[in-house]
């Protein structure tokens, strides 16, 4: 009887397996014959015993990426890479609710497929369906991490882009809550469609300020942000 393969999870995008076969067969797949281009130059593999006093003198576990699996129906934080402290967080003005890049507050969001498979399904209830750049998907905001009077009562749950005219009277596409499922391409949240604008803002104790803006933008115009 053959063993089955059994793995763990050793920390976002580093995973251990029983079976050396499956790791060097599935890089074999991946690079040497290039069966899925999206992976290409992503996947690497290493024999444990090639580690330090094992063989070799090969180190096989690199330094892990800090970071949650990118996993459907996770909950995420989500930060600027190049300025880890700038958080997306939902903002209440005088007037409306939308998302600043901000150092003193930070909303958690739930990412999952916008539509799934049975399988998929199985996969997502078990903490396993990985998502990739190009998936669609569906975000919402985790109401314990906000106070806005529009998730809260109004029931405007999910990520979604408002379109406003800024104070040059100019249109502006803001990331703000809406009421229906709004789909974006996952990859839209690392880099692409995302950025920040300085606009003036009456606050709720009437006080004008700039403020950092979260807006949807063309790619020209997008930062770069990660989950965490």
């Amino acid at each position: 009887m053959i063993a089955p393969i059994s793995y763990s999870v050793l920390g976002a995008g580093l995973w251990l397996t029983s079976s050396w076969r499956l790791g060097w067969d599935l890089i074999h797949l991946v690079q040497a014959e290039g069966l899925v281009d999206q992976f290409r130059q992503v996947i690497s593999s290493f024999i444990v015993n090639d580690g330090i006093g094992g063989g070799r003198g090969l180190d096989p576990i690199p330094n892990p990426v800090t970071g949650p699996d990118w996993v459907s129906g996770g909950t995420f934080f989500i930060r600027n890479r190049r300025q880890p402290r700038l958080y997306w967080f939902l903002h209440t003005s005088k007037h409306s609710s939308h998302f600043h890049a901000s150092e003193e507050g930070r909303t958690k969001f739930k990412i999952e497929l916008a539509k799934t498979t049975r399988q998929q399904r199985e996969l997502e209830v078990r903490g396993q369906l990985v998502l990739v750049r190009d998936d669609l998907v569906k975000v919402s905001i985790v109401a314990e991490t906000t106070t806005s009077s529009a998730v809260l009562r109004d029931k405007m749950t999910y990520l979604g882009v408002a379109t406003t005219s800024s104070a040059n009277g100019t249109s502006v596409r803001k990331l703000a809550p809406v009421r229906d499922e709004h789909q974006w391409t996952f990859g839209q949240f690392l880099c692409g469609s995302v950025g920040v604008i300085w606009e003036p803002e009456t606050a709720i104790d009437g006080v004008l300020e700039n403020t950092p803006v979260l807006t949807y933008v063309t790619k020209e115009g997008a930062d770069e942000w990660e989950l965490c």
